[in-house]
């Protein structure tokens, strides 16, 4: 069993699908004259390569001995034709006329084909007797081959080999066949052979059993050979075990490999070592188990083994595919404190995870790595590299790598160059997509789906309707039909360049076609028309698409009451939210919030919390809009406390407020002259983000209107000094204030600061400020503004030039009234 801590980490305990597993009987000996011929140095054989299904390591060493007891798989059985008659032998050794160096005589009633195969299986029992047991398998390939290489030669090699039964080391010959027909995975061959073997009473060696058990690991069968190994009871070997356990990890059923591992170590017919590990690590992180893994690495060290690239490989993987890539690449350095070698797979999986987490600025790790280990970048480095270069806007970087891909004789297939089409087309690359879109067709590629889809999206994207057809028909006689997504795109790029018409003779088309248009493809429509204030096509489409039998979801229901809304038809928007519960739909947030701002519109603030309060509880999660909808319908109806609590049970659960929430809030508190709370949500909002210039707007505007004009002035120079850029309106609205507090001066001050601060003055705006000079006759003031507009390339309007004439005639001020008449004579202006 494992350790406490460990067994914490794994998977909780299910019901086992595995069947009870029993420990084997031990035979009390193993000895045969086989087995004291198998010189199982000399190239014994190894099912397997030297990784399993390509990131697995060997199942590891099996147990190379004999098996006494005999025992029958009936249940593979294969029936043979019936031998035509008995071969009358002679002689010892039960063969007639054999050769003095022991191969058999030639014939005229045999084939030729018959007397080559009996010379092959002369030479074998002759290498079986010298125990050299490479050689013997390769000569049993080579006269499998000779035997048509395909499954059901068994039968006539069993038939051959009946003229030399009694020989010596027979039975070794029948154990090699068998692992060899195991080996070249024809099970069924293998089982025929070894039912064969035991009809006549000889053993097969664990060894055999092993390959056997190899040769159907990827199919259940495997558990009922084990089922009769077990109920023999023969002994199991650790490559056996590894083999199962791979097996359970293979078809995802981890608790049972654990459960399986644990079970055959604590019976202590398990001893297992680093393959076995290395086995059970790599299936927990290809499911998504990294705890348990990591549980693993802990045993396995404790085991006093030492973890290889085999180990590192799979939790490196695992790890970049949860964007762990910190941890990832701590591991992977302490591969290299280890001296183990890290391997291409793994840097691959490392620049994979860093491109696309975003890290491109830490791929130089790896490439450190890689020259450490003295590994050279790959097609698929090249590859990662690139889609992650186009990806993230990098794209020269991107189109250098590929042609670096290019010169050095690499092809790439569809899939790579649609990914490649698809970044360019989403950063509006058009002309650079349209030159790769040439490289694919001088390659004579043909498009996939993906890239058709891609190409289609974007000529909807760029409102080129016509062309995206045109690739339709394209697609369409290379075999390749479009689906809804593509009808989609169509839909919506007609709605969006509002040919409404076009939109539902397109979804008619499809219908007239035969083609499947579902609920999707409406509601596209549906919401064009609504949002084109035509609610009656909307409600016609709506009927269209009952009447075809296809069921409106939420989101039809959503655009109607929306259309509704947008009308000013509360009545019948209820009603169609009556409708919707009716058909067994439940309303989400975005009907809510809907429904709740056309009552805030109408200033019908009881029924807006009526449906808020609905809405909780229902269960269904406002979101960040609907908070701003109700909070600004607290805010305008002066209940704003109310709104105050609704912020804090928005922050309760979560939902951070946005800057339109704050803005709606101050613009509450400072309407309602509460400035020190409205600067107080101002120092919260800048715990979050940066205020708009809009939030400054109102602030001033509120500082203003209650004279804090002193406070104004700070506030707008404060916020200078800090880089801050306001809006034009932050400083006339000051300078009107200090105008009409009597403050000429420093409104003087104030337009100058503002002209310097590079806003682009108008005459509206000396206008605003020379009309409240005049109306309080600060005349003097109004002749420094008139030199400003004069320096600044503005002349008065005739309005303007009358206001300032009748200022300067209720001072008497002649000197003055003559020279704006001699400007007013120069422009072409009359004075009235």
């Amino acid at each position: 069993m494992l350790p406490r801590r460990w067994r914490l980490t794994c998977i909780p305990q299910e019901s086992s699908t595995l069947r009870p597993l029993h420990a084997p009987k031990r035979p009390s000996s193993f000895s045969s004259a086989a087995a004291a011929a198998y010189d199982f140095s000399s190239g014994a054989p190894t099912p397997g390569n030297n990784r399993l299904e390509g990131d697995a390591p060997a199942f590891g060493d099996r147990d190379q001995r004999w098996v006494s007891p005999s025992f029958s798989l009936s249940r593979y059985h294969l029936d043979m034709d019936k031998v035509q008659g008995e071969a009358r032998v002679g002689g010892e050794g039960g063969c007639a006329g054999v050769l003095r160096d022991g191969e058999p005589a030639g014939s005229s009633s045999r084939s030729v084909h018959e007397s080559s195969t009996l010379s092959l299986l002369a030479k074998c029992h002759a290498l079986a007797r010298c125990g050299k047991v490479g050689k013997l398998k390769d000569e049993l390939r080579l006269l499998v081959g000779k035997e048509g290489g395909g499954s059901g030669s068994a039968s006539s090699i069993c038939e051959s080999l009946r003229y030399f039964r009694g020989w010596e080391h027979d039975d070794l010959l029948w154990d090699v066949l068998v692992d060899v027909y195991a080996s070249l995975e024809m099970p069924h061959d293998a089982f025929f052979a070894l039912s064969k073997m035991n009809n006549q009473g000889m053993q097969a060696s664990i060894f055999t059993y092993d390959s056997l058990i190899y040769s159907l690991r990827n199919t259940d069968a495997v558990w009922d050979l084990y089922g009769v190994i077990q109920a023999e009871g023969l002994p199991c070997s650790d490559y056996m075990h590894n083999v199962l356990i791979s097996h359970l990890c293979k078809q995802g059923r981890l608790q049972d490999a654990v459960s399986f591992f644990q079970d055959k170590r604590g019976i202590g017919v398990l001893t297992p070592c680093i393959v076995t590990f290395n086995i059970l690590i790599a299936g927990c992180c290809r499911l998504g188990s990294l705890p348990i893994a990591k549980s693993f690495i802990s045993m396995l060290i404790k085991c006093g083994l030492i973890p290889d690239k085999y180990t590192y490989g799979p939790l490196i993987h695992a790890l970049c595919l949860e964007a762990s890539l910190e941890e990832a690449l701590g591991l992977s350095e302490d591969m290299g404190k280890r001296g183990i070698k890290i391997d291409m797979l793994s840097c691959n999986s490392l620049l994979k995870g860093l491109c696309v987490n975003q890290m491109l600025h830490m791929v130089w790790k790896v490439f450190k790595m890689m020259v450490m280990n003295g590994l050279r970048p790959d097609y698929e480095t090249y590859r990662i590299l690139m889609i992650g270069h186009f990806q993230h806007g990098n794209i020269n970087e991107g189109l250098r790598l590929k042609q670096e891909i290019l010169a050095k004789g690499f092809q790439l297939n569809i899939f790579t160059y649609s990914i490649l089409l698809h970044a360019l087309y989403k950063r509006g690359l058009n002309d650079e997509a349209e030159l790769l879109l040439r490289e694919i067709h001088c390659f004579c590629l043909d498009l996939d789906h993906v890239a058709y889809s891609t190409l289609i999206h974007s000529c909807c994207k760029l409102g080129e309707v016509g062309r995206a057809l045109q690739v339709f028909k394209l697609m369409c006689t290379k075999g390749i039909m479009p689906n809804s997504f593509n009808h989609l795109s169509v839909v919506l790029a007609l709605c969006k360049k509002g040919m409404l018409l076009e939109a539902r003779h397109y979804l008619e088309s499809l219908v007239t076609m035969g083609l499947s248009v579902d609920v999707i493809l409406y509601n596209a429509v549906m919401d064009g028309f609504v949002k084109a204030g035509d609610l009656h096509s909307a409600l016609s489409l709506y009927g269209e698409m009952i009447e075809y039998g296809i069921s409106p979801t939420v989101v039809t229901f959503n655009s109607l009451i929306d259309g509704f809304c947008r009308g000013g038809e509360l009545v019948e928007a209820k009603a169609l939210y009556g409708t919707l519960k009716f058909r067994g739909l439940i309303p989400n947030t975005v009907t809510y919030t809907i429904l709740m701002d056309a009552y805030c519109k109408v200033c019908d603030v009881n029924s807006m919390i009526q449906l808020f309060d609905e809405m909780v509880d229902n269960a269904v999660m406002p979101n960040v809009v609907t908070y701003s909808v109700v909070i600004k319908g607290l805010c305008e109806a002066g209940m704003l406390e109310k709104a105050l609590s609704i912020l804090g049970d928005m922050q309760s659960k979560g939902i951070f407020a946005d800057e339109i929430i704050f803005n709606t809030l101050i613009q509450g508190f400072c309407k309602a002259k509460d400035i020190e709370r409205a600067f107080t949500l101002h120092d919260e909002m800048s715990k979050c983000f940066q205020p708009t210039p809009v939030v400054y707007n109102i602030l001033i505007d509120a500082l203003c209107t209650t004279h804090c004009l002193q406070m104004a002035e700070t506030l707008v120079d404060t916020l200078l000094e800090k880089g801050v850029r306001l809006k034009k309106f932050a400083f006339t609205t000051l300078i009107k204030a200090q105008c009409a507090m009597g403050n000429p001066c420093k409104a003087v001050l104030l337009f100058d600061k503002m002209i310097r601060a590079g806003f682009e003055i108008s005459l509206k705006d000396f206008a605003g400020v020379v009309n409240r000079l005049c109306k309080r006759q600060h005349m003097n003031y109004v002749k420094i503004f008139f030199n400003m507009m004069s320096q600044a390339g503005i002349f008065p309007d005739q309005m303007l030039l009358n206001r300032m004439l009748e200022g300067f005639h209720k001072e008497n001020d002649l000197v003055s009234m003559s020279i704006l008449q001699c400007k007013i004579i120069t422009s072409g202006l009359t004075s009235s």
